[in-house]
């Protein structure tokens, strides 16, 4: 017969007891910004080749969208690539250390 402490780790590593803050990210930083990098990439791309073409109201809706596109990925990858903030840096407290 399991202990109660085998059926406790059980439930947890099931995932259905758990919040989904404490998971973690669905897709690691590495590949975050490998993603944020080729879609900057790719948008751009679009933008200029875009840019070039005649006649220009063809274009202008798909020119428009990639250029929002690339603010929208530029800023995620700027994100990417930020320092930890100072809060999220600190040490635990001792009541912290006490729940966890």
């Amino acid at each position: 017969m399991p202990r109660n402490d085998q059926l406790q780790s059980s439930v947890q590593r099931s995932g259905s007891r758990e919040s989904p803050r404490k998971r973690g990210p669905l897709i690691d930083t590495k590949r975050q910004r490998t993603l944020a990098k080729a879609g900057v990439l790719a948008t751009l791309g679009i933008l200029v080749w875009t840019g070039m073409q005649r006649p220009r109201r063809r274009y202008m809706p798909l020119h428009t969208w990639s250029g929002m596109a690339l603010i929208g990925l530029t800023l995620w990858h700027w994100s990417l690539y930020m320092p930890r903030s100072a809060k999220s840096a600190r040490p635990a407290s001792a009541g912290e250390r006490a729940k966890g």
